[in-house]
């Protein structure tokens, strides 16, 4: 109020002009401020960028130095340009004595869908499956596989809790396509009072804390997708891919740091 009152006697001794763009420009700064909100642009351009997926386990004795394999992704300048790096926690070793804190029942149904897709031969922990494939060369202390040519350009935009994602085909063919939205949590420390890990202290890092799939408006030169992103504040980075519906293997993915 006092504010006001200053503009208004500067109006009435002739600086109408200046007093009032002053009172324009504050009321714009005023909105501005009000509106303001961290925004995450994402895009692929027309890099071939692989998904990276690493079924694990808190339970599996053997799954902690892939999870490190995985973390050392973090130091690596091909994160988010060429590798988008998940790892889905699953249930099934829960009974042998440690409940995982990050598992969930839908991370082993991905799983074993991909076994019945005929994707993977078996169902076990670590499981890396890279752009769709999966990839044992893990076990034999290979590098990831060069991302191979991905299906089109995707882009993704996320603020105020709602994201636009478009995906651009380099041949479209008309299938029906769904985007799978993922918020991962990363520099995480579990300690291991029971099962097979007992007594260490494990580091994870891209962990799937909530994922979403959304069918897409496919009209035009491009499938688009439109939605809210919940429990945004919880998550460190963002993972995006593309799908045909009622598929897994990935088209194209993005991701990166909140």
């Amino acid at each position: 109020m006092a504010f006001r009152s200053l503009v208004v006697r500067r109006m009435q001794v002739g600086k109408q002009p200046v007093a009032h763009g002053l009172l324009v420009a504050l009321v714009a700064l005023s909105a501005l401020s009000a509106k303001a909100a961290p925004i995450l642009e994402l895009d692929t351009d027309e890099r071939d960028v692989a998904l990276v997926e690493l079924f694990t386990s808190e339970g599996c004795s053997s799954c902690p130095p892939a999870d490190q394999f995985l973390s050392d992704l973090q130091a690596d300048a091909r994160l988010w340009r060429d590798y988008v790096p998940v790892a889905w926690h699953v249930d099934y070793w829960d009974y042998i004595g440690w409940q995982d804190v990050w598992a969930e029942p839908e991370h082993a149904l991905r799983q074993r869908q991909y076994k019945r897709d005929g994707v993977s031969r078996s169902v076990y922990t670590p499981q890396f499956i890279v752009a769709g494939e999966e990839w044992r060369g893990f076990f034999r202390s290979r590098q990831l596989p060069t991302p191979k040519p991905s299906a089109g350009r995707l882009k993704l935009v996320i603020e105020d809790g709602q994201f636009e994602a478009a995906f651009y085909p380099r041949e479209p063919d008309g299938e029906a396509l769904e985007l799978h939205v993922a918020l991962l949590v990363t520099d995480r420390s579990s300690e291991i009072s029971r099962g097979e890990n007992r007594g260490r202290t494990l580091h994870h890092d891209f962990v799937i804390i909530q994922h979403a799939v959304h069918g897409a408006d496919q009209s035009g030169d491009a499938a688009r997708w439109r939605g809210r992103v919940p429990s945004l504040s919880d998550a460190d980075a963002v993972a995006a891919w593309v799908t045909v519906e009622d598929q897994q293997v990935p088209l194209q993915a993005v991701g990166g740091a909140l």
